[in-house]
């Protein structure tokens, strides 16, 4: 969190300001998404010792999913990210707002814990753990691809544009980006000669509305 905030230190509200919003929030998105990937060994390995105990009759799927999802995400996903948004929101020089530092909270620990829920899918339907490892950061490859920051995924063609609504990113950064610019102004210098300044200056308003 202090490195994207040292990196992001502080936007202003320029037109480059814009750019760094969008590129802060994009390299939130793809830090925490990827942090998931250390969630892939939880249950591969203890599969075979859930197996025993399970069809021994000791306890339930339910119970054991419970309690992985108490001691797993609650502790090592949610509450980092906790962490993480409180620290990076105001080191970066967001919206001081209070309902817009909530969202982009809320936003992260969807984030995280949807990205949390893949690996644990992989997890869980594959006994290899390198296996389970490159098809986890396959699709979230593929999810960063049709995020919409890369390209527009309005130009791809409809047998592949339909990718993008599985996209972990896409939701996320259209989330994140509409709490941070709706409404927000930005200004540029466009001319400054003889202590006579002008600006140009435009509302982010109709711009995130038409993503």
């Amino acid at each position: 969190a202090a490195i994207v905030g040292i990196i992001f230190f502080q936007v202003d509200d320029s037109y480059v300001g814009v750019q760094d919003r969008v590129g802060a929030i994009f390299f939130i998105i793809l830090n925490l998404v990827f942090s998931n990937v250390s969630s892939i060994g939880l249950f591969i390995k203890e599969k075979a010792i859930f197996r025993h105990e399970n069809i021994s009759g000791y306890y339930r799927v339910s119970a054991y999913f419970l309690a992985k999802v108490l001691c797993d995400v609650i502790p090592l996903r949610v509450l980092p990210t906790v962490v993480f948004a409180a620290i990076s929101y105001w080191m970066i020089g967001l919206q001081a707002d209070a309902s817009n530092f909530f969202i982009y909270l809320l936003t992260l620990i969807l984030t995280s814990t949807a990205a949390s829920g893949v690996a644990f899918t992989f997890s869980a339907l594959i006994n290899v753990f390198a296996l389970a490892n490159v098809m986890t950061i396959f699709t979230y490859v593929i999810m960063m691809a049709f995020a919409g920051f890369f390209v527009n995924v309005n130009s791809l063609e409809n047998w592949i544009s339909w990718l993008q609504y599985l996209s972990i990113f896409r939701y996320s950064l259209h989330a994140l980006a509409e709490n941070e610019l709706t409404d927000q102004t930005f200004c540029d210098v466009i001319n400054n000669v003889s202590n006579a300044t002008t600006f140009q200056c435009d509302s982010m308003r109709t711009i995130v509305g038409n993503e």
